[in-house]
């Protein structure tokens, strides 16, 4: 009887030692696959393009507010102000030694539309005092409003430069060599860029007087010059986006989302503001003899937040990309990281 109880601890235990025998022999013969990772530093599935465009759009909005862009584009209108009247005269004063300056007020009439009246009424009256002034008045105040010009669009430059940087949450760690260069190099450019882009505008109507087409197609033709003014936007502001801002590895296509937004909303902008100008502002009433200077100073305001905002969306639509593979080791939950931390 002792014997018998025994004996089943022992045949018990065999029992066990065969099944385990034979499930590690079947679990040998079949293929090992991965462990699956664990799902708790896993970025979240991407959401519909509707969602997460209204998303993009939210975060734009707050990082508008958290940048002070509207500090910002006010800072950059006031030193736009104060180069445009020293630079009419230093652009006098060098097309006056070699022809006739009255073509460039020619030429500056073809604005209508894209100025509102006022500030192109004013910057007419600078332009005819500045075209009736004596040659040798013209020759001797070049080079103290050509300076004058010069520091006052390179200090808009700066603080173009300064805000793009801070748009796209990067810190600028260039020298102030490297930096006033660029700055000087970014307002000769952008004012070389703005006389050929007013030429061109303005050579749309005179051509048309030289070709032979009838009177009502001239009308028709003349908006050519408009889908013209959009392709040199979206140049200057790609170009603008791409160089002015301190970026460790720019990404990004020339032509981004930010950049035909901004292109498109400048364009619209400027009209709009331009017809709100004329039939329901009242600067004249409220600031007298300066109104034409404050409006002035508001288009310039207007165009600075523009472009700032362009950049903006620039930056959220680099950030969503990055944020749809997060990086390794880094919690879906974390904050995002500074583009200027982010793998190449």
């Amino acid at each position: 009887m002792a014997g018998r109880h025994r004996s089943a601890p022992v045949l018990g235990t065999l029992i066990a030692l065969a099944l385990a025998c034979y499930a590690a022999a079947g679990n040998a013969a079949e293929p090992t696959l991965p462990r699956p990772a664990p799902r708790q530093n896993m970025a979240p599935p991407a959401r519909p393009p509707r969602r997460r465009w209204g998303r993009i759009l939210a975060r734009v909005w707050d990082e508008l507010g958290r940048d002070h862009v509207s500090m910002m584009a006010a800072g950059v209108a006031f030193y736009g102000l104060l180069a445009i009247f020293p630079g009419m005269s230093a652009l006098i004063s060098i097309y006056g030694l070699v022809a006739d300056p009255g073509i460039i007020e020619r030429h500056l009439a073809e604005l209508t539309g894209v100025l509102p009246a006022e500030a192109l009424k004013l910057l007419s009256d600078q332009m005819n005092a500045l075209v009736s002034a004596p040659p040798a008045k013209l020759g001797l105040g070049l080079l103290i409003s050509l300076l004058v010009a010069l520091w006052s669009a390179m200090s808009g430059t700066s603080m173009l430069m300064q805000a793009l940087t801070v748009a796209y949450e990067e810190q600028d760690d260039r020298g102030i060599l490297h930096f006033y260069a660029l700055a000087l190099a970014l307002t000769v450019g952008t004012t070389v860029f703005g006389l050929v882009s007013l030429l061109l505008i303005a050579a749309v109507p005179v051509a048309l007087e030289w070709l032979p087409m009838p009177e009502a197609w001239r009308d028709g033709v003349a908006l050519v010059r408009w889908p013209i003014l959009a392709g040199l936007v979206l140049i200057g502001l790609g170009l603008l986006y791409r160089l002015a801002p301190d970026r460790r590895s720019p990404r990004g296509d020339f032509l981004s989302p930010g950049t035909i937004a901004a292109a498109v909303l400048w364009l619209v902008g400027s009209a709009g503001f331009s017809i709100y100008v004329a039939r329901f502002g009242s600067y004249d009433r409220t600031y007298g003899s300066i109104g034409a200077v404050v409006i002035l100073l508001m288009w310039f305001y207007v165009s600075a937040y523009i472009v700032l905002a362009g950049a903006e969306l620039n930056a959220e639509l680099e950030r969503a990309q990055h944020n749809d593979g997060p990086h390794p080791g880094t919690p879906a939950t974390a904050p995002p990281l500074p583009l200027r931390e982010r793998p190449n």
